[in-house]
């Protein structure tokens, strides 16, 4: 009598002692094997001389194609014994579709909030493998914290998505009533932060547009989202910050620089331009070191100068430097930016004596300044003599 003739009883019996590869193929051979097998095929791969090895991969097969009915029986099986309780919902939440997570969950043996080794929810290595779909069902679960912050780690889920730049994400998160928006990390800068600094404009537009985001939050160094952007640079979000009413456009760093301040020093012109153009901006603010960031400006012959210089608010007379006694342009002149002493000269309010300019030739001035500020320097004393 052939194998297959053999009365189901025997071939049961027989299929006790093969590898699930084996009885797959049984499966394959005829219509009456393929109905009678697979609750074995599922045994056999949770059979504990097996290894990990099969009973991984009937699990997860079993959760990919939606088979709630067979993830139960791996489970009676023994399945999560087999796996050694590895963390299944946290590994399936990273690189498992919607259907997978969702066939686990249902399956009843495994809770969409528990915790593995490191203290973290299935939320974590959803958000990591930015799996909207995944998020979106583990977040309506019951009990999710979303405030949750695994061991060896201070940023908050949020913070997370964002250095990530998944604005879909986190707008899932922002969507969450409990979620601490302001929480946060090491260096006491929150998720907004990390938005800013990856000059993600869409991402940080949904920051701003919840009312619960603290715009004006301060770093360790007392840095804001708005000083952040005009260090780094991100356009996007420094034209949403200064457009926000809400946003402290004159907040300084422990530094005592202003936004501003560091537009000038890290040379943005066309952050400099738009700064000046808006009339929240305060223009003379003063650093620790008494410097403005016209000073700054000058003593690095940024070409923010003459954007500055153009605006009448601006005060060219300023001093700043060690000793808070130098003159802007004493510091042009000596540096010889001849440029920045002829822009200033420009200027109606600029006070001409405080350069004591006593040289009687134009040999002396050049030996003071050089020899393109010693002629910007006579043709204005000229131009002085002549008017």
């Amino acid at each position: 009598m052939s194998f297959l003739h053999l009365p189901n009883e025997i071939i049961l019996s027989i299929t006790q002692y093969q590898t699930p590869p084996e009885i797959c193929a049984l499966c394959l051979t005829n219509r009456h094997l393929s109905s009678l097998l697979p609750p074995e095929l599922l045994k056999s791969a949770c059979r504990l001389y097996q290894g990990k090895t099969y009973a991984h991969k009937a699990l997860y097969s079993a959760a990919d194609r939606g088979d709630t009915p067979a993830v139960r029986a791996l489970l009676k099986h023994g399945v999560l014994e087999i796996l050694e309780n590895t963390p299944v919902l946290h590994e399936a939440a990273r690189a498992r579709s919607e259907l997978a997570i969702k066939t686990l969950i249902d399956s009843g043996g495994f809770d969409p909030t528990s915790r593995n080794a490191f203290d973290e929810t299935p939320l974590f290595p959803a958000v990591l493998g930015s799996e909207e779909g995944v998020l979106r069902l583990l977040l309506e679960c019951p009990g999710q914290d979303v405030n949750l912050r695994p061991k060896g780690t201070s940023w908050p889920l949020l913070t997370l998505a964002a250095y990530l730049a998944n604005a879909k994400v986190v707008a899932l998160l922002l969507a969450q009533e409990q979620l601490l928006v302001n929480a946060t990390d090491e260096v006491y800068q929150t998720a907004l932060f990390k938005a800013v600094a990856k000059g993600d404009k869409d991402m940080v537009r949904l920051f701003l547009g919840d009312p619960r985001t603290n715009v004006n939050h301060c770093d360790r160094r007392g840095r804001t989202a708005f000083i952040t952007a005009c260090m780094q640079g991100h356009h996007g979000a420094f034209e949403l910050l200064l457009d926000l009413p809400r946003a402290e456009v004159n907040a300084t760093d422990t530094g005592g620089r202003t936004g501003l301040h560091w537009c000038v020093e890290r040379h943005r012109p066309l952050m400099v331009s738009r700064m000046v153009a808006s009339s929240r901006v305060e223009v003379n603010r003063r650093d620790l070191c008494r410097r403005t960031p016209f000073f700054v400006a000058v003593a690095e012959d940024a070409e923010a100068a003459r954007i500055l210089a153009a605006d009448p608010r601006v005060n060219v007379n300023v001093t700043g430097g060690p000793g808070g006694n130098q003159h802007a342009l004493v510091v042009a002149a000596e540096k010889g930016l001849a440029g920045i002493v002829e822009m200033l000269l420009q200027r109606e309010d600029v006070d001409f004596s405080v350069l004591k300019c006593k040289a009687t030739t134009f040999g002396a001035l050049k030996k003071s300044y050089g020899g393109p500020t010693a002629h910007v320097i006579v043709d204005y004393l000229v131009k002085r003599v002549t008017d």
